[in-house]
């Protein structure tokens, strides 16, 4: 009896005075198929490549955001925060109004086969904007000595950047400008105050997820 009486003893003081071990459940938040969503991703397109894509940031209606660190390649690390549902709201107002979703010409992908590429997805119920492009990655501090043109990528060779760029037609030229505006405007967006993000970037049946483990108590 005096045996029981200490095991109960011990067992009220663990569950007193011993921290738990926190416990863990998986949110998962669709990107590629949810009904309202602002996210930008990379995608490697290479031919017998094991690397799957890498989020970038991705910001839901209820406020919640998920960004890598490195704003050009993405992938971990990750980080998480909130902004008010009110400011998402906000910026797909702006993006409905400036006329974004109903400008066909900015759907054409400067993309291919082989190739990595940059994806910007801005979705508002049955509205949808879809812009993928190399030049991101292209013209970055990953690859040396490109410019990316409407015909592809090609070598500067001792050419200017800017100079190759202002001959280009002004179709393309508008698509680089829609598309550094709606990247700052999204970047902008991202909230000051952020903690590390445990999670991952799902690609499931051509459906892209962000998985992240959220703390559930004891």
């Amino acid at each position: 009896m005096g045996r029981i009486a200490f095991g109960l003893l011990l067992g009220v003081v663990a569950s007193c005075c011993w921290p738990a071990t926190a416990k863990t459940a998986d949110s998962v938040r669709p990107i590629t198929d949810a009904e309202t969503v602002l996210a930008v991703y990379g995608e490697y397109w290479v031919l017998a490549s094991t690397i799957g894509p890498s989020l970038i940031l991705a910001i839901w209606p209820d406020g919640h955001a998920v960004w890598s660190e490195d704003p050009i390649a993405g992938g971990a690390p990750y980080r998480s925060g909130h902004i008010p549902p009110d400011r998402v709201k906000k910026l797909l107002a702006r993006v409905e109004a400036d006329g974004y979703f109903d400008n066909r010409a900015l759907t054409r992908p400067y993309s291919g086969t082989h190739m990595t590429f940059t994806t910007i997805l801005i979705r508002s119920g049955k509205r949808q904007l879809k812009m993928s492009s190399l030049h991101e990655v292209s013209e970055s501090e990953y690859v040396d000595n490109t410019v990316v043109t409407q015909r592809g990528i090609q070598r500067l060779d001792g050419r200017r950047r800017l100079n190759v760029l202002a001959g280009e037609s002004s179709d393309y030229l508008f698509y680089r400008m829609a598309w550094a505006e709606l990247r700052a405007w999204l970047s902008s967006a991202l909230p000051t105050a952020s903690g590390p993000a445990d999670g991952e970037l799902l690609m499931e049946a051509g459906r892209l997820s962000w998985r992240e483990r959220d703390p559930v108590g004891p």
